[in-house]
């Protein structure tokens, strides 16, 4: 049987998550949790990540790639009949990439029959 000359615990592992400051592809400093082994870095709070290429911020990727809606907007759900179901709200999103299209946005809302499938923005209209 395998033995260890003391207990196992989390805290002893040198490859856990470090609140890491990183300046995005988009020029902001965001907070990402990343082990020191993948920063390439020791941790230390003062250190900025320079990742040039990397993923945008939250709020620039959301620009980005055209989101129009946050989780917790309240929206009109129009279906492709063009009948209309107002007083959903925006629980969250995935992308959907086909073969033959482009990667696309879509939207999970609440209340729903369906909240398992995402319907694509054009299907959506922000209610003020």
């Amino acid at each position: 049987m395998y033995q260890t000359d003391k207990a196992f615990s989390y805290q002893d592992q040198s490859d856990m998550t470090q609140p890491y400051q990183v300046r995005t592809g988009c020029g902001h400093v965001v907070t990402r949790r990343m082990r020191p082994s993948t920063a390439g870095v020791p941790y230390t709070p003062e250190t900025v990540i320079e990742a040039p290429n990397g993923a945008p911020c939250a709020n620039c990727g959301r620009i980005a790639t055209g989101q129009t809606f946050n989780v917790g907007d309240r929206v009109t759900f129009t279906n492709d009949y063009g009948v209309e179901f107002p007083g959903k709200v925006i629980t969250g999103s995935e992308y959907w990439e086909w073969s033959h299209s482009p990667t696309v946005q879509r939207y999970f809302f609440e209340p729903s029959d369906a909240p398992w499938f995402s319907v694509p923005a054009r299907n959506l209209t922000a209610v003020a």
